[in-house]
């Protein structure tokens, strides 16, 4: 869920911050990793669960098209961790917490009278790994769970890099209510790095958010 606080144009006389809005979101991330050509077990699961939140600073040049940076916190991972076998008698899961800052175009298009708005933008944007688990599971008790936090500066311990870059694309849709409007937006991510030095492991994610857009000024 997240909220928009805007200032409409016509509440200001100061011209950038009428052409700046300041949103604040938290949403659903789905990340699954692309394993280039590792052979993983049959039926293995490889998306994890997570969350995301923070802001988009939005600068908007006209009315259909806006400048977004995104400061944000999401997490992403490996439900099936390549190049730890332990004799397949255990499974492993990679969970990664990144804060990232995208830098997006926007596109913006009234439709059906202006009741609706629909958005597309795309962008490119840099990331860095705040902290890192590793799960284990156990086949014979698939409850039984050893969660250790990565020593991300211990080479000897861990070959996770701390960093990445890669491309944005997202969609969102609004809905315009008489003191606002409902919101939805998907935003895709695609890794350009290698998140393990020792295996090709490149992030992906999606993420999703919903939330109301809230008028401050008339």
């Amino acid at each position: 869920f997240f909220l928009i606080i805007r200032r409409p144009p016509g509440s200001t006389l100061d011209p950038l911050s009428a052409a700046s809005d300041v949103y604040k979101r938290q949403g659903y991330t789905l990340a699954w990793p692309d394993y280039g050509t590792v052979v993983l077990p049959e039926y293995a699961e490889t998306a994890v669960n997570g969350v995301n939140g923070g802001l988009i600073l939005s600068y908007r040049i006209s009315n259909r098209i806006s400048i977004n940076a995104d400061p944000s916190y999401v997490q992403r991972g490996a439900a099936c961790e390549p190049g730890w076998q332990p004799i397949f008698a255990a499974d492993s899961r990679l969970l990664l917490d990144y804060v990232e800052l995208p830098v997006m175009i926007s596109f913006n298009q009234p439709v059906f009278h202006n009741k609706w708005n629909v958005s597309l933008k795309a962008g490119y944007g840099f990331s860095k790994i705040v902290s890192a688990h590793r799960e284990e599971f156990f086949i014979s008790s698939s409850k039984t769970v050893y969660r250790t936090k990565l020593d991300l500066d211990d080479p000897f311990s861990t070959s996770i890099v701390k960093t990445d870059h890669g491309a944005y694309g997202g969609l969102s849709v609004g809905y315009n209510l008489t003191f606002g409007s409902i919101f939805f937006e998907s935003t895709y991510y695609h890794g350009m790095k290698n998140v393990d030095t020792e295996n090709f492991l490149k992030n992906n994610s999606v993420n999703f958010n919903f939330g109301y857009i809230v008028s401050l000024c008339n």
